[in-house]
């Protein structure tokens, strides 16, 4: 991603991505088990997966920094409640 002179992303900012990555899944993580215990198991599961699939195709599609951060976080941050 660094080497695609299309987005105009430095290391910083790739790091930085990486990084709220790592934020949404500390989040998600947090956020599982009052979740799992509210709507159940098998509704968090299914929604999850749902919701990652969605924010995958948008990461694929973002252009701008803050977009990549933003699917990042949601990524991973729905991943975690799997």
């Amino acid at each position: 991603m660094v080497g695609d002179a299309d987005l105009g992303l430095t290391k910083t900012m790739f790091g930085q991505i990486l990084a709220w990555g790592t934020a949404g899944m500390i989040t998600g993580k947090l956020l599982t088990g009052m979740l799992a215990d509210w709507l159940g198991g098998r509704k968090v599961f299914i929604t999850a997966l749902l919701i990652a699939a969605l924010v995958t195709v948008g990461f694929g599609s973002a252009r701008s920094f803050t977009s990549l951060a933003g699917m990042n976080y949601f990524m991973l941050w729905s991943l975690a409640l799997d």
